[in-house]
């Protein structure tokens, strides 16, 4: 439910950069798609870090990455 009010007041406001973190792991798959399809438009006027697992969507949606591998912090 966090997830989808957080959502919800981004979606209110716009900003010139917004922080993405794992855009695929929240919510039903429902949610997951309208998710998409929003970062599908913020794409075109605004910019982002996305942090993800899932490397299809940062291929998607990111023209630079960092990779990291085994990383103990």
């Amino acid at each position: 439910m966090k997830t989808r009010i957080a959502l919800g007041i981004s979606m209110a406001f716009k900003f010139d950069l917004y922080l993405i973190d794992e855009l695929s792991s929240a919510g039903d798959h429902e949610f997951r798609k309208k998710s998409k399809l929003y970062l599908e438009k913020m794409i075109l006027n605004s910019n982002f870090i996305m942090v993800d697992r899932n490397l299809n969507n940062l291929k998607k949606f990111c023209t630079k990455a960092f990779i990291l591998n085994n990383c103990n912090l």
